[in-house]
């Protein structure tokens, strides 16, 4: 489902974009945004981003649409706020999806080899069984210098998914393939979020962080109810591999000399 916190976010990353970028989301998203969020996403972009290719005229156009009447304009919306092409990823053509699995190697087994600047795995995620190929999917089809988005279950959604997610996982993936953090919060679908300090999200375990930690949490719950996701931006730096990451937190327990080896890059990053 494609809420108003996608639509903020998707918005965000076009601002740290270039010219013309591409976007894919993972899952065909059923658009599902209120007219007061897109008139706010209109605002920041008429103040703050004319330079984006916002098209103000295919923007009022899905505006003149019946909320309960654009749940397939999702692709609308990306181009208005200045995508230049969307695609979507899914088992089924649902809103105009390509059809694969998302639990297989795209790239082996289909021979897909498009890439995008925004790769979008909002909401997805958490209902595919094989992690590690997701993470990997998203990793082949972003272009370097290109910016993965994650907008995941963190904290409620009982019988959602297979998963929830922690904001560590995406600090031990982004050591792993030297990737940059561009965003971290915690937020509720309706928009809210509470900024999540890297150096706490994804530091290692301790009382001090830990405390700190719990501390943001609750303050997220209070703000934004029970039902919050981890909401994270890396940007892919570098056109190499998609490395597997090991949880740093247990680095310096690994004894094998190979398992060192293996996940020797990823140790160095930790210390």
């Amino acid at each position: 489902m494609f809420n108003p916190l996608s639509a903020i976010m998707v918005a965000e990353m076009r601002a740290r974009l270039g010219s013309h970028p591409t976007a894919v989301d993972l899952g065909n998203q059923t658009f599902d945004v209120s007219d007061d969020n897109l008139l706010q996403i209109r605002k920041v972009f008429q103040e703050k981003a004319a330079n984006l290719e916002f098209d103000f005229d295919l923007f009022d156009d899905l505006l003149a649409i019946p909320a309960q009447s654009r749940g397939d304009r999702t692709h609308q919306y990306y181009r208005a706020i200045g995508y230049a092409d969307y695609s979507a990823i899914d088992i089924n053509s649902k809103h105009g999806s390509l059809i694969m699995d998302l639990n297989l190697d795209l790239r082996a087994h289909y021979g897909y080899s498009e890439r995008f600047d925004l790769v979008a795995n909002i909401g997805t995620g958490e209902h595919i069984f094989d992690q590690a190929a997701v993470f990997k999917n998203m990793h082949d089809i972003t272009k370097p210098n290109g910016i993965m988005l994650f907008v995941l279950p963190f904290i409620g959604y009982p019988n959602h998914g297979f998963y929830n997610f922690h904001p560590g996982l995406f600090g031990d993936l982004a050591s792993a393939n030297k990737y940059r953090c561009e965003h971290l919060s915690i937020g509720n679908r309706w928009g809210f979020r509470e900024p999540l300090p890297v150096d706490v999200g994804f530091a290692k375990t301790n009382s001090e962080t830990n405390k700190k930690m719990t501390g943001i949490i609750q303050a997220a719950i209070d703000k934004g109810g029970a039902h919050l996701f981890v909401i994270t931006a890396l940007r892919k730096i570098m056109d190499a591999d998609f490395v597997r990451p090991f949880q740093g937190i247990y680095s310096r327990t690994i004894e094998s000399e190979e398992i060192k080896q293996r996940y020797a890059h990823q140790i160095e990053t930790d210390r």
